[in-house]
């Protein structure tokens, strides 16, 4: 009988095998880099990326669109300058809201510092008050009701309407507007 001296057929085939896989993968990391062909589309996720390993320089300038950051990533730019006031608007004329009440335009007046003052607007004959309310702003248009505004209510004699009782000790004049919300006699009842 003869003695068969090294590997048989099949076990060179193996190691052939073996070394030409093995061999694949050691080429692909000594060149250093596995390029989009070797990738199917969209299998990469974040997770699969080490931080800090994507530099600036592995993306294209202007490629990344503010949709591509979250909420807050982005830092806002500079707050503009504020614009001028604008001017003041014509009164308009009574108009009837929709329960058929006429809403009158403010009475407005001016109340010096430390005076103290009722500003009244009254309803047309016929009508009677059903609600109004009192605003008041300084001379830079930021509103100041709360601090000067005493009280306000229906007024039930001659001119029926709204008023407001002020005290203004703001340190500057102030600018005290009420208006009223009349219905005619009958709707009021």
């Amino acid at each position: 009988m003869l003695r068969r001296i090294g590997p048989g057929h099949g076990t060179v085939v193996g190691y052939l095998a073996l070394f030409i896989a093995l061999g694949g993968t050691s080429w692909a990391v000594a060149a250093g880099s596995i390029d989009s062909r070797e990738i199917k589309n969209n299998s990469i996720l974040g997770k699969d990326i080490r931080t800090g390993t994507i530099r600036s320089s592995d993306v294209g300038n202007g490629s990344l669109l503010a949709g591509d950051f979250k909420a807050g990533q982005l830092p806002a730019g500079p707050r503009g300058a504020q614009g001028p006031a604008g001017p003041q608007g014509l009164r308009g004329p009574a108009g009837q809201d929709g329960f058929g009440m006429l809403v009158y335009p403010d009475n407005a007046e001016t109340v010096a510092d430390g005076a103290s003052a009722e500003v009244t607007v009254g309803c047309p004959a016929g009508t009677s008050a059903t609600g109004g309310d009192a605003f008041v702003n300084d001379a830079t248009d930021t509103d100041v009701t709360n601090q000067v505004v005493i009280s306000q209510g229906f007024r039930f004699i001659d001119p029926i309407g709204w008023f407001a009782s002020v005290t203004n000790n703001t340190g500057g004049d102030v600018i005290v507007s009420v208006d009223a919300a009349c219905a005619s006699a009958d709707i009021v009842g």
